[in-house]
């Protein structure tokens, strides 16, 4: 609650629940929702390309491998990734992110968590 106002986000098809910009030194975070825990591990490899995949560590964690996020500039995947229910609601994430120092694992991520809208 934001000023004693009850305040909602929408944008399409989607309720955006959090979002946020957080900044990090290191390869990796944790986002907790509820009881869903997703992990994000930033990586690379021999295809030089921005892309990632999700594993199932148990019903309630999800581990996302991110390679080759290492632009000084903002790149991500914006089109919202449906990873399960919450609440009975279909849930997504999106995520960006720009690197500040590659060597020192320096980086911004902005994410957003989001529900099928209800209608």
């Amino acid at each position: 609650m934001l000023l004693g106002a009850d305040v909602q986000v929408y944008s399409g098809d989607y309720e955006i629940i959090s979002s946020g910009i957080i900044n990090i030194k290191s390869d990796n975070f944790k986002i907790r929702v509820k009881n869903l825990v997703f992990d994000f591990y930033f990586m690379k490899d021999d295809s030089g390309k921005t892309h990632y995949n999700g594993n199932s560590i148990s019903d309630t964690e999800i581990r996302l491998n991110v390679f080759n996020m290492n632009n000084g500039l903002l790149e991500g995947f914006y089109t919202p990734m449906e990873i399960g229910t919450l609440g009975g609601r279909r849930f997504f994430i999106n995520f960006a992110a720009w690197t500040l120092d590659v060597e020192e694992n320096i980086r911004s991520v902005v994410y957003n968590l989001l529900l099928a809208r209800e209608n």
